[in-house]
């Protein structure tokens, strides 16, 4: 059935408000429906993205399930079509890459704006276990490297961090890690950087561990 301009109204008129909230309240201020229909607009344009938000969260209980979902199982969903089970399944590789180029160009002064940029980086297939954010005296991102687990630990990527610190005279270091995972010898390894927290991110959660 077609839409009236009054629905579409309606609907513009909703997108516009879940946007405002986005820019003034960031990834921590919104409900996961939220997120995910802020995700949706960009491949349905028309219809309405709230009811279609809450049946993938039914069905894949939260929204790191719904980014983990394989490409057919999105297809069972009413309302999902082949571009947004595709763009939903490839999605957070692409993403990831984007928010390190943007966190490069800004300062991460505060915890909430440092946990919104880990949570986006560490969902869906592929993600990393762990993500240095290096930093220089201002606190202007340098780097963001992207690591592993192994047997439980956090694997530290020495080499590289220490290698990036050099180059770009980073001094300062973020740290964002899977729950649960052992993080204690990475003082020990990243020379005199200077840890100022580590982020524990668990779905679209975060917390300091430090």
């Amino acid at each position: 059935m077609m839409e009236n301009d009054s629905e579409r109204t309606l609907h513009s008129e909703h997108r516009k408000r879940v946007r405002r909230r986005f820019e003034k309240e960031g990834v921590l201020g919104l409900e996961e429906h939220v997120l995910l229909e802020l995700f949706l607009y960009d491949t349905i344009r028309r219809a309405d993205t709230n009811p279609i938000s809450h049946r993938l969260l039914d069905r894949f209980g939260s929204l790191g399930g719904v980014f983990s979902a394989d490409y057919e199982e999105l297809l069972k969903v009413k309302g999902i079509g082949p571009v947004t089970a595709r763009r939903i399944s490839m999605s957070f590789a692409e993403s990831r890459k984007k928010i390190a180029k943007e966190l490069l160009s800004k300062p991460v002064l505060t915890f909430e704006r440092a946990s919104s940029s880990l949570i986006w980086m560490m969902q869906g297939k592929g993600a990393p276990d762990g993500v240095f954010i290096l930093l220089d005296a201002l606190f202007s991102v340098t780097d963001v490297i992207e690591s592993t687990s192994e047997n439980g630990r956090l694997c530290v990527p020495v080499r590289e961090i220490l290698d990036s610190a050099d180059r770009d005279d980073a001094l300062n270091l973020i740290i964002g890690i899977a729950p649960g995972l052992d993080f204690s010898d990475v003082s020990g390894l990243v020379g005199e950087l200077k840890i100022c927290d580590v982020i524990e991110i668990d779905g679209f959660d975060a917390h300091s561990v430090l």
